[in-house]
């Protein structure tokens, strides 16, 4: 469990998390993308080792499927969009709280 977002941090700290966080989701999602192309491909490799090895079609695409090298591809595709999706979530807080201090510095601008 990670511990709670520190709200009194500077707004210079903030923008450099807000950027941080935004390039590497932006980079953990191309990644992934580039990971699910590659899926198919990977997953005809592994078939073919097993059609290789004696077994028919259907039996070498069932074998392929709970294979450990594809079980630890799909793990990795997995970690990579969990890791996309998180530094998306923490990039949309950060800003949402920068947002909210420059709009609470406009309204106590306007009250003096």
């Amino acid at each position: 469990m990670k511990l709670p977002m520190n709200k009194m941090m500077t707004d210079d700290r903030l923008i450099k998390i807000i950027s941080t966080k935004g390039r590497l989701a932006v980079d953990l999602r191309q990644v992934n993308k580039r990971l699910k192309t590659l899926m198919p491909s990977h997953l005809n490799t592994v078939r073919k080792k097993y059609m290789e090895s004696g077994l028919g079609a259907r039996k070498a695409a069932f074998h392929a499927l709970i294979d450990k090298v594809y079980l630890d591809f799909l793990e990795e595709c997995i970690a990579t969009a969990s890791s996309a999706r998180e530094s998306y979530i923490q990039y949309e807080t950060h800003l949402m709280l920068f947002q909210a201090r420059r709009s609470l510095r406009g309204l106590q601008n306007r009250k003096r």
